[in-house]
């Protein structure tokens, strides 16, 4: 919604000069999917299936399903706004033909150490973004005070504004520098 994407031709000059050079070349598609969006989807995908693309990173199961009917050769990458979060989660994945599964940052080592343990799959885990108290990929917070979804790339960071409660105080609430 709100980015300035790359053309199809663009990303096609791209990823010739990431081929040349030995490199992976990522799409990532993780944003909320609209039922109007999907004839639309469906025909960016085919132009894109041309280019040489190494993964797509998708957060709509609708998606994946679209991905793995007409496109079975392009590699499924879990986005962290997928919002799977334990070895079951992982085991789904697999079933759905995801072949990477990107934990968010709150994951804990520990946890981590657990799930790698259990996965068939590659994990990755992202370990930037906005610091905020949310779940990465289950923000409504920006949505719900504006109807700017975080999900569909509008987040207007609401996690990062002072707040002041009834009592007088004041602080950055919603950050983790003042949870």
């Amino acid at each position: 919604d709100k980015s300035n994407n790359f053309t199809v031709t663009e990303m096609s000059k791209i990823s010739a000069y990431a081929k040349k050079y030995d490199k992976k070349i990522y799409l990532a598609l993780n944003t909320l999917v609209k039922e109007a969006e999907l004839e639309e989807i469906y025909n960016y995908l085919s132009e894109v299936s041309k280019i040489g693309i190494d993964a797509i990173i998708v957060q709509d199961i609708g998606i994946v399903w679209m991905l793995r009917q007409f496109f079975p050769d392009i590699a499924i990458h879990a986005s962290t706004q997928m919002g799977i979060h334990n070895s079951k989660g992982i085991e789904t994945a697999a079933e759905m033909g995801i072949q990477r599964v990107i934990h968010e940052r709150q994951v804990t080592i520990k946890e981590l150490e657990a799930i790698i343990r259990k996965s068939t799959l590659e994990v990755e885990v992202f370990a930037h973004g906005a610091l905020c108290s949310s779940l990465s990929g289950n923000c409504l917070f920006s949505s719900s005070i504006g109807g700017w979804s975080g999900n569909r790339g509008r987040c207007k960071q609401p996690c990062r504004r002072r707040y002041h409660s009834l009592d007088g105080k004041n602080g950055f609430f919603f950050s983790p520098d003042d949870l």
